[in-house]
């Protein structure tokens, strides 16, 4: 996000994140407060929250496995290729 805001010439941005990218922001909050100058975040919480539900709830680690899945090099990619793309539920 950095460089995209340095690309743009501007020393700071509104940002906006949503799921995932609201982790990207709430990281860039927490380290570089400078270069922003509004954030909003939807359906993200704050790493330190995420990490504390993390820590007191089974249900929580769950219903966040997929993000393991998500991490192995290549594989999500080639599953969706060989669905054709298509969402695991027929869409």
């Amino acid at each position: 996000m950095i460089g995209l805001i340095d690309a743009a010439g501007r020393r700071s941005a509104f940002l906006v994140g949503h799921d995932w990218g609201a982790a990207v922001a709430w990281w860039l909050a927490e380290h570089h407060p400078e270069r922003l100058g509004h954030m909003v975040v939807l359906n993200g919480p704050q790493g330190a929250v995420f990490r504390k539900h993390l820590l007191r709830s089974p249900s929580q680690w769950l219903r966040s496995a997929y993000i393991l899945f998500l991490q192995i090099p290549k594989l999500p990619e080639a599953i969706a290729r060989l669905r054709q793309w298509r969402l695991p539920n027929g869409a």
